[in-house]
């Protein structure tokens, strides 16, 4: 039974209420009720999807919620945000506080109020594949999977260029593990190993460890959200004991990613990236002795006490270099990337880089001179530093209707091949982190592939 609004509303409001209860106001009264009164559009959305199991909000949701973190959530912590070399001037804070709140409600208006019915899908929702056809799609990926390893070891330069134009390579693997949830889901036959599933199985074991083994652990989520995006399709229900199990695995691994990635560099830990992984899961939950080895690392690391949930210091620096007058705002100027993106670079070999990330971060202070890290201007600091607070509201409108285009356009993953689509776009939908250029530019590459793929070369036909 379908939950009223009103009724999701008002648990929402109780949910902010005791939020702002349990949580302090390091920067005053008023920046803090900004950040609860936002949390409750962020809570009314997630109740929605628990409560009433939708799926357009699905995809919009993980975005937000890393936003609120970022932008919000420093508000209500025990104590002021600081980051080494970073100038966060409380004369502005009010100001950043009203309008990355209002940011937040106008993303959520673009992407909530607009193109719910005017767009048609790129695949038919209703199109569904067949028992033969899942297991033939599943041989197809694990191949194009293990091939793009292959080609990693190979070629790394020419297998990084194709990807950026053909992104479903990265993103075979996470494909793999949606199409095998739903094989198994919709199977009428009980579940029996054979060659086939410990085929799938093997695949899938291997491709954890081997992104474990990076300690990258967004690469890791990657791959899980697809099998749990595919069960919620199918469902639509969330699979609350697969997430506690995710969560229990995941969680002591992110927080001692920077232990192991030390210590792989250092050699302590070595062997085939297989082995890495295998031996940083045995490392992680089985010996004591490194347990301790990484809370005493947690102890004497660098800048450790800096949340890693927070942009607010990189909005606040970048407020005081415009304020001060030491930058001018661009008006547009970091745009011209994006219509670009989509054309190779075998074809157009002078193609512009991005370098947002490289040299316009260490201009405006955000990222050390001689740092090798890569800062993105998250997309409000870059609606930001083009067309000052004002224009940044508009850009968060924009935002959020783009979201919905493509949302839309790839059907909500409603009927398998959409499914698809949206897993291919999974990545872009949470990187909150990303400048317009890496997201959108990323999105139109994605959209041009899976055109092509359906409208010219008539693939679905193909495979009724």
């Amino acid at each position: 039974m379908k939950v009223s609004g009103i009724i999701i509303l008002l648990v929402s409001l109780v949910a902010s209420l005791v939020l702002y209860l349990t949580t302090e106001q390091p920067y005053g009264s008023y920046p803090k009720l900004l950040a609860t009164i936002s949390s409750t559009f962020i809570f009314y959305l997630i109740f929605d999807i628990i409560f009433n199991r939708g799926i357009k909000n699905i995809y919009i949701l993980p975005y937000l919620i890393l936003t609120w973190l970022f932008f919000q959530s420093p508000f209500l912590l025990n104590e002021k945000t600081e980051y080494f070399l970073r100038v966060i001037k409380l004369e502005y804070i009010d100001e950043i506080a009203t309008y990355s709140f209002l940011s937040i409600i106008l993303i959520i208006i673009g992407y909530t109020f607009f193109l719910n019915r005017s767009l048609r899908p790129l695949s038919s929702v209703t199109f569904n594949f067949d028992e033969r056809m899942l297991r033939k799609l599943l041989g197809f990926f694990i191949i194009v999977g293990v091939l793009y390893r292959i080609g990693e070891k190979i070629s790394p330069s020419l297998i990084n260029q194709l990807s950026n134009i053909i992104q479903v390579l990265f993103f075979a693997p996470t494909i793999v593990f949606a199409l095998y949830t739903i094989y198994l889901l919709r199977r009428e036959k009980t579940f029996k190993i054979d060659l086939f599933h410990l085929i799938v199985i093997t695949y899938l074991l291997a491709e954890f460890l081997l992104r474990l083994s990076t300690t990258l652990m967004a690469q890791v989520a990657i791959l899980l959200v697809g099998g749990i995006l595919a069960y919620y399709r199918e469902r639509r229900k969330i699979p609350y004991l697969w997430l506690i199990l995710a969560l229990v695995i995941f969680i002591p691994l992110y927080q001692a990613r920077k232990y192991f990635r030390d210590s792989i560099r250092d050699e302590n830990i070595s062997g085939s990236e297989l082995a890495i992984g295998t031996e940083i899961i045995e490392k992680a939950f089985i010996e004591e002795q490194v347990k301790e080895e990484m809370i005493a690392y947690q102890t004497s690391r660098f800048n450790k006490e800096h949340n890693r949930f927070e942009n607010l210091s990189f909005i606040a620096h970048v407020v005081y270099q415009h304020k001060t007058g030491n930058k001018p705002f661009l008006y547009g100027e970091t745009f011209y990337w994006l219509p670009i993106v989509p054309i190779p670079r075998i074809i157009f070999p002078s193609k512009p880089e991005n370098k947002m990330s490289t040299e316009l971060a260490t201009a405006y202070g955000v990222r050390g001179m001689v740092s090798n890290a890569s800062i993105n201007f998250p997309m409000l600091i870059e609606g930001y530093i083009n067309f000052g607070f004002k224009g940044m509201l508009v850009m968060a409108f924009l935002f959020g209707l783009a979201y919905k285009w493509f949302v839309m356009k790839f059907g909500a993953g409603i009927g398998d091949i959409n499914l698809l689509m949206v897993i291919n776009s999974i990545k872009h939908f949470i990187h909150a982190e990303g400048n317009i250029t890496l997201v959108f530019g990323a999105l139109i590459q994605i959209y041009l592939f899976w055109w092509v793929i359906l409208k010219v070369l008539k693939v679905r036909e193909a495979i009724r």
